[in-house]
């Protein structure tokens, strides 16, 4: 990077929508201005690390979250926590940041797809600028129910040396090109770049669900999704095709919200129904309920809500 560092900021409003099964939110208006005294200590880096059953290593899982200001410590910090992580878990990494020091961001985006980590925007949380790039960064990407996410231009940090309109205009060059490297390495459009480049650092615009994915910023990485695939399909002795045909039947038809208390996430592939869906290409009857069976009330007392809002 450029020994002249540049920060991205963004506003740190709700968040959250899971891609590809929950409800997103509208369109959000475009170039909104930006709080820049909201949030804006140095990022928290913490993690946790979960097992719901310790024979089975598929259920582990580590979570590493990024909270507040990035900051050019904040990839030390990181780094550190990765290294406690056992290869065999499930990494996700957890975003609500404005955003910050955008070298930062890219040395930390490079270390989340190296280790395929999955990035989430939990509920009332907020992934905004440079913290875009971490979330691009994710081999599949969630964001809950209600939640936004944002671009702008990043500005400088400090003020350069020189500061004459071709000196600034090498740097803001230099910094287009480093944006556009990494997009590449991580399967976004260069679309996202040109739209961000062209939002001034002191505005934002919030990313549509249908944008997100137009950017490929969708609910998984175009090149992981293939490899899945693949791999799948190669599992099951299937072609791709029919893999493809299988998973979304699974998707359609399993019951696969599940809340899980650490993470507040799904897990839908794991579920029974969906792997005995991938394995047959069928969908077995679902058992009859017992008689008098009633599902729980809604935890926040709505009278309509979805499965994993209920108090089960």
């Amino acid at each position: 990077m450029s020994s002249v560092r540049l920060r991205a900021t963004g506003m740190i409003l709700a968040i959250v929508a899971l891609s590809a099964f929950s409800r997103a939110p509208r369109a959000q208006p475009v170039d909104e201005p930006v709080d820049y005294f909201a949030h804006l200590l140095p990022a928290k880096v913490a993690w946790e690390e979960h097992c719901p059953d310790i024979e089975d290593n598929r259920s582990c899982r580590f979570k590493i979250s990024i909270i507040g200001e990035i900051a050019t410590g904040t990839s030390v910090k990181f780094e550190k926590v990765l290294s406690r992580w056992d290869q065999k878990e499930r990494l996700y990494v957890i975003l609500n940041s404005l955003g910050g020091d955008l070298a930062t961001a890219l040395d930390i985006g490079r270390m989340v797809r190296r280790s395929r980590g999955h990035a989430i925007v939990e509920r009332n949380a907020t992934c905004a600028s440079a913290c875009v790039l971490l979330f691009g960064a994710g081999v599949s990407r969630i964001v809950l129910d209600g939640g936004r996410i944002g671009i702008h231009r990043p500005s400088l940090a400090a003020v350069p040396r020189e500061r004459d309109m071709d000196s600034v205009k090498a740097i803001t060059d230099r910094t287009a090109r480093e944006l556009r490297a990494y997009a590449a390495e991580m399967n976004i459009s260069e679309r996202l770049i040109d739209d961000m480049l062209a939002v001034p650092p002191e505005n934002i615009r919030w990313l549509s669900p249908e944008e997100r994915q137009s950017y490929g910023l969708g609910f998984l990485d175009v090149v992981y999704e293939e490899a899945s695939v693949l791999e799948g399909a190669k599992n099951l002795n299937i072609t791709p095709a029919e893999y493809r045909r299988r998973s979304a039947l699974a998707m359609s038809t399993c019951t696969v919200f599940v809340e899980d208390e650490f993470y507040g996430i799904i897990e839908g592939k794991h579920s029974k129904c969906a792997e005995q869906v991938l394995a047959t290409g069928k969908v077995e009857p679902l058992p009859t309920p017992p008689p008098g069976f009633r599902e729980p009330a809604c935890r926040d007392g709505a009278q309509i809500c979805k499965p994993w809002e209920r108090a089960w």
